[in-house]
């Protein structure tokens, strides 16, 4: 596997709340309880650049931003008031960083967080950089509310903590210190999963299909490696069982012991050995690599289909949900509150001469005709709404079968019209008279144009490009008649099927003058110079 070491800087942040930013503080300062990975004689030289507010501190700085926009209630008693976050450096990176004097390091990890806050919108208040634990690091303290009031728990994303890492690695980049490798690039450098295993469910949806990517790559990879060895391994069986047999073949015809060669014999008969074992175990492995690229991809494909089919079922079940919702509430049965026993109040012992008091409670209940007019309410609301949804539906039909009525008029006017004129394009059989058009003619479809078949005359009807139309209309007629006669031709359209029926051999005219003038300028082009381009690209026009 691939794992490439990184000269590198990341920087990690995490949600918390004043009592356990109080627990942060206590470890960043050493004030908690000992812990066997710190070398306390090393602790002096820990550096407090900025000393972590207190959560209650913290708190209120967040409640006066929170009190900037409009809420509808107060904050929570365990609202997020504070990101932590930790700056830490790739074992490459860590020997460059440790070379620096204490000063510059503090003022490096400085200018990360207060960058990181600037980019966050807040603001910091606490920085503490540890150089009495295994590696040089710094633990810095953010609010947990922007500058604009919004918590930093809605607007810190995925996106936003990718590009934190590039914001840190602008401060570093002038000693060689980049960003951090991604998690996408760790499963294509196939890294093992204990890498990226510590992920939640959304994070899934999201990588998972980047991942099956990479994993299948990788055994394709593996696949096509192990295809290679095996192929090598099959030449040097050949190699070795053709020296064999040379061999062989020598000794035989020497007719004595040959000590040079019944060595050589060995040593060839040692490597078919090597060979032929090492052939076995690569196609062994070769064999596994391939179930195993086959079971990933049943894998991946069953829960791609399950997690589109659950999404899609709880979709519906929320629109679902949310309709019957409001179908409901305006029809929901009135509440009334009444009264009913709960104790007798005895009278203190200093005044005996008094009576018990009743205690009574209130309680919220549906009385019985209430809640039935309400369900009769609900079933006439569905009755309405049923039948206004029928009406809709059934005036839209109307509406559509109507305007594809008017369409269709028009339709047929326009080429009843155009027709009579001769400006729709179309053909005829060159030898044949045209005798009229026949009404209701049927339609056939060519490259997206609509041709109408008046038997002895094609027509199109205006649908497609102008090249579609042509080439709908050459089609057709190519198939029915031995030569063709073509009316209402653009030049484009005009020089298109010249060039196809010089293609095919096929004998057409054009009914207007100008037309077979510039038919034959065409014609005379093509017989005075080659085409720019092949015939055959012109045979499916408007693509």
């Amino acid at each position: 596997m691939n794992q490439e070491r990184r000269v590198s800087i990341s920087v990690r942040l995490a949600a918390k709340t004043a009592k356990g930013h109080g627990g942060q503080t206590a470890h960043d300062l050493r004030k908690a309880a000992d812990l066997e990975y710190v070398d306390y004689q090393r602790s002096p030289r820990n550096s407090i650049l900025i000393k972590p507010a207190p959560g209650y501190e913290l708190r209120e700085i967040c409640e006066a931003r929170r009190n900037q926009r409009q809420t509808k209630r107060s904050m929570k008693s365990n609202a997020r008031v504070a990101f932590e976050g930790i700056i830490t450096f790739s074992k490459l990176a860590q020997p460059i960083i440790e070379a620096l004097p204490l000063n510059e390091q503090d003022d490096i990890f400085h200018q990360v967080a207060e960058k990181i806050a600037e980019y966050l919108n807040t603001s910091l208040h606490g920085l503490v950089v540890h150089r009495d634990e295994s590696a040089l690091h710094a633990h810095f303290t953010l609010a947990g509310y922007d500058m604009n009031g919004n918590p930093l728990t809605q607007t810190v994303k995925r996106q936003q903590c990718i590009q934190i890492q590039d914001v840190a690695a602008e401060v570093v980049q002038h000693l060689g210190i980049g960003r951090g490798k991604s998690k996408i690039e760790r499963i294509k450098d196939g890294e093992p999963l204990n890498a990226y295993i510590n992920r939640t469910v959304r994070e899934l949806h999201y990588d998972l299909p980047n991942e099956a990517d990479a994993v299948k790559a990788n055994l394709q990879a593996k696949i096509e490696e192990l295809e290679q060895k095996a192929t090598e391994a099959e030449a040097r069986i050949q190699k070795a069982t053709r020296n064999l047999e040379r061999t062989e073949q020598k000794l035989k015809e020497a007719g004595e012991e040959n000590e040079r060669l019944q060595k050589r014999l060995q040593t060839y008969q040692r490597r078919l050995e090597t060979a032929q074992a090492e052939l076995e175990e690569t196609t062994q492995k070769l064999e596994e690599a391939r179930s195993e690229l086959a079971r990933l991809q049943k894998l991946n494909e069953e829960q791609t289909c399950t997690i589109k089919e659950n999404s899609q079922t709880i979709e519906h079940q929320k629109q679902e949900i949310n309709r019957l919702k409001k179908a409901i509430e305006p029809f929901q049965a009135p509440v009334t509150e009444i009264k009913e026993f709960s104790r007798l109040k005895k009278p203190p012992i200093y005044k005996p001469w008094e009576d018990p008091k009743v205690v009574t409670k209130t309680k919220k209940v549906i009385q019985q005709k209430d809640h039935l007019r309400a369900l009769a309410a609900v079933r006439q609301a569905a009755k309405e709404e049923a039948r206004r949804r029928a009406e809709e539906a059934v005036q839209d039909e109307l509406g559509r079968l109507h305007q594809l009525q008017n369409e269709r008029e028009r339709l047929a006017k326009a080429i009843e019209q155009a027709a009579e004129i001769g400006r729709l394009p179309s053909v005829e059989p060159a030898t044949s008279a045209y005798y009229g058009e026949k009404k209701n003619p049927p339609e056939l479809i060519l490259y997206n144009a609509t041709l109408l078949d008046y038997g002895e005359r094609l027509v199109a009807a205006g649908d497609g490009t102008p090249l579609q139309q042509a080439a709908a209309l050459y089609k057709e007629a190519h198939e029915r008649w031995k030569s063709a006669m073509f009316w209402g031709m653009s030049e484009e359209q005009i020089e298109w099927l010249v060039k196809a029926a010089e293609k095919d051999g096929y004998r057409i005219d054009f009914a207007e003058p100008w037309a077979k003038e510039y038919a034959a300028e065409v014609r005379a082009e093509l017989q005075a110079a080659a085409l720019d381009r092949a015939i055959e690209d012109d045979r499916r026009p408007g693509w």
